[in-house]
């Protein structure tokens, strides 16, 4: 029922079902899930009867060995002010670097990329050679390296270009050779049909992982749409369908990092780009769910005041620093389209 926006829930309900990984707190800490449900059994002022019936089935079922489900983050990464356009890229490098939220050098990646996008200067970092402090960011958190593909493949320009040549070079930050590459979950389609297909319903993608040691393994990648007007309840989920080998029980589920690729942006070529959206949060639109922005990118031509906007997280993507429009090519005359994928973080 809650799948299909019946609202068989209560909004406390709903929110531990979207927004917390409980599974996750019991394989970590099977003390401290016993103290999060006692505490969630002993709330008061709950508005319906059904949430203590509610608490006790999600207890149990989170309490089962073998996680067999989790919710890819979406939430913004904590960065309060430290995109400010006077902020220096040192500063924003410490900030990220010191972070325990970011638990992928994607997500690292991402961060210095939108800082330059900005107009960040990256040389101005102390050092002269920028991929050897990310190394040793990467080494000392323990991070996997970046599928080459990724780097190669990510939006650009002058002020870019010149940080992801950086990376591109280091062996030991990209690989061509170790990694799955690119997960698509869908064809080409246009922004519209992205907007329907993932904003305005609810939508699933089952895929397999082939070459890695999750190979028999079946997943479902499957997204929520927004329910009413709040973009909170807007949501990616991955299920194991099917756990194939015995010896597969043993893995835990596979994090991936998600992001958009595009083509038909290029006159001259059949190039396609990625835009990352490790910052962008939650998807957004105009009171009429007319128009779309998904953080800093765009799935209209609109230009549209703050006021007209839904409303998500006062400080949370970034609406402001620097704008993607998943517009047509003036240029080539080709039609603007997009996927979305992910690549393994494992």
């Amino acid at each position: 029922l809650e799948k299909f926006a019946f609202k068989s829930l209560d909004a406390n309900s709903r929110y531990l079902l979207q927004n917390i990984d409980c599974s996750a707190c019991f394989g970590k800490d099977p003390n401290a899930h016993a103290k999060l449900f006692a505490t969630l059994r002993n709330i008061e002022h709950i508005g319906k009867d059904d949430y203590q019936l509610f608490v006790t089935l999600f207890e149990r079922v989170t309490s089962e060995p073998g996680n067999t489900c989790a919710l890819v983050c979406l939430d913004p990464l904590p960065y309060p002010d430290e995109f400010d356009v006077d902020t220096d890229f040192e500063v924003v490098f410490l900030k990220l670097a010191s972070n325990s939220n970011i638990d992928c050098l994607y997500s690292f990646f991402d961060g210095l990329w939108f800082k330059s996008f900005q107009g960040g200067d990256y040389s101005k970092l102390s050092g002269s050679d920028v991929s050897a402090r990310i190394l040793a960011v990467k080494e000392e958190r323990g991070w996997n390296k970046m599928d080459y593909s990724y780097v190669e493949s990510i939006v650009t320009d002058n002020e870019v270009k010149l940080l992801i040549n950086s990376v591109k070079e280091c062996d030991e930050l990209v690989s061509e050779t170790e990694m799955v590459g690119c997960i698509p979950f869908c064809d080409y389609i246009s922004p519209e049909e992205f907007v329907e297909k993932y904003f305005l319903q609810n939508s699933s993608f089952e895929f397999e992982l082939s070459g890695t040691k999750y190979k028999g393994m079946e997943f479902l990648l499957s997204t929520t749409a927004m329910l009413g007007d709040d973009p909170g309840t807007f949501n990616i989920k991955l299920e194991l369908l099917n756990r194939g080998e015995e010896e597969n029980g043993s893995y835990p589920m596979p994090r991936l990092h998600l992001a958009l690729q595009c083509e038909g942006n290029f006159a001259d070529s059949d190039k396609s780009e990625i835009i990352p959206i490790s910052w962008c949060g939650k998807p957004t639109c105009d009171k009429s769910k007319t128009y779309w922005n998904w953080g800093c990118i765009k799935f209209h031509k609109k230009q549209l005041e703050d006021l007209d906007m839904i409303v998500w997280c006062e400080n949370g993507s970034l609406n402001n620093i620097y704008t993607y429009e998943m517009i047509d090519s003036e240029h080539s005359g080709k039609k603007f389209a997009c996927r979305l994928i992910a690549y393994l973080m494992d």
